[in-house]
């Protein structure tokens, strides 16, 4: 990809800026996954633990399966905060100080 867009020092800064955007896309998207897993999780033990006639029943309000939007924005947070301090890391690394 690089050899692509020319061997100048420009075009290797976008290629890295590009991979990195993607990976840091990716980095949410995990953290969004470990989420779900954790409320798929809670229902599966409500549901255990409730009995055969429990997928008719609604969850108990306050239950720690019930999604949230805050869950949402929480992560997203909390990827964004990880990744700025990866990217701020990275680029004092990049100019040698």
């Amino acid at each position: 990809m690089i050899a692509a867009l020319g061997a100048d020092r420009a075009a290797t800064e976008v290629a890295v800026s590009l991979i990195f955007g993607l990976g840091c896309l990716s980095g949410v998207a995990m953290l969004q996954m470990a989420l779900l897993s954790f409320r798929s999780s809670q229902v599966r033990l409500y549901l255990r633990t409730a009995g055969p006639r429990a997928g008719d029943l609604l969850l108990p309000a306050g239950s720690l399966g019930l999604p949230r939007r805050r869950d949402f924005w929480a992560m997203l947070l909390i990827a964004v905060a990880v990744f700025g301090i990866l990217l701020y890391a990275g680029t004092r690394k990049g100019h040698g100080t």
